[in-house]
């Protein structure tokens, strides 16, 4: 009774329905609306409403980035885990690593608020009630051992019947498993552990290289702020690999510098031969914000072709 969900998710979206809206209903709690978010306002409404839960990252920044943030008494402690929750919601904090889509209405695996920092920040949990995980490879279709990478395929009361007009052995296995397009892999312990999609390997040169390896060495350079990859046909390679970059407010890094710092950290073949600087708001998103791939890369053939 104690906990409110800052609903600043759409109610449409399957995440903010079910994972928010019904979840905290079904928990006792309180939901919080918010209809047209920007961080100034939400600060208020957080602190007004002492809200507890925080389910949707994409407004994260925002928040962090507020001059009022700092000294804002907010209550945030609950709900998914995210690589900013020790900033937003404290060093305290009880979210969860968990790992759902539209697809599943939502939550697959899940940690839970007592497991140690180390599940609930490091894994996906575990399958939740009647759902199955299955780790195959998704070149051969056979089921991979404990700890090793392959595509997560999973089975429950919640999946969908299938997509409109695609034939459903597009999307399903021999035994009713949903083909999810992502990587990932099961511990010993059967924690899941998420990699990245399938569609964001990029294949340069006969070797896979996972676009979010890259996102993640290029973050850590104090003049970046964002980082989008992609991969870009190439006649020789297959595909390179190229690297959007956003700034932080007053640096100018180089595209050379950012280069040879990723060469410090990544192996030589996942270093990116192109790298683009564009500002926050020119990264192309979806109609619910989410960024767009696609668009990076028809972005970034039409940056490298001029």
């Amino acid at each position: 009774p104690d906990d409110a969900w800052w609903a600043h998710m759409p109610l449409f979206w399957s995440g903010g329905f079910i994972i928010g809206a019904l979840n905290t209903l079904a928990g006792g709690g309180r939901i919080v609306l918010h209809e047209q978010v920007d961080a100034t306002s939400a600060l208020t409404l957080l602190e007004a409403e002492r809200c507890t839960i925080m389910a949707g990252w994409h407004q994260a920044g925002p928040l962090l980035d507020h001059p009022d943030f700092a000294r804002r008494r907010l209550h945030l402690k609950r709900g998914s885990y995210h690589g900013l929750a020790e900033q937003l919601l404290g060093p305290d904090h009880l979210a969860c690593g968990m790992y759902g889509m539209s697809e599943t209405a939502t939550c697959v695996t899940c940690a839970r608020h007592d497991d140690p920092p180390a599940i609930r920040h490091d894994t996906f949990g575990r399958p939740l009630a009647g759902m199955t995980v299955r780790i195959r490879n998704p070149e051969t279709g056979t089921e991979q051992p404990v700890g090793e990478t392959g595509e997560i395929l999973v089975k429950g009361p919640t999946l969908m019947v299938g997509y409109y007009k695609v034939p459903p052995a597009q999307t399903f296995d021999a035994d009713g498993f949903f083909k999810t397009g992502d990587l990932g892999y099961l511990d010993a312990d059967g924690y899941l552990h998420f990699a990245t999609r399938l569609k964001d390997v990029i294949k340069t040169a006969g070797v896979n290289v996972a676009a979010v390896e890259v996102e993640e060495a290029l973050a850590k350079h104090a003049a970046v702020k964002a980082a989008h990859v992609v991969g870009v046909p190439d006649p020789a390679r297959g595909e390179n690999i190229a690297a959007f970059v956003v700034c932080q407010t007053g640096a100018h890094p180089t595209a050379a510098e950012l280069q040879a710092f990723c060469k410090a950290n990544l192996a030589s073949y996942k270093v990116p031969k192109h790298v683009l600087f564009l500002a926050e708001h020119e990264v192309p998103r979806t109609g619910t914000g989410k960024f767009e791939k696609p668009g990076l890369k028809r972005l970034a053939q039409a940056r490298l072709a001029s």
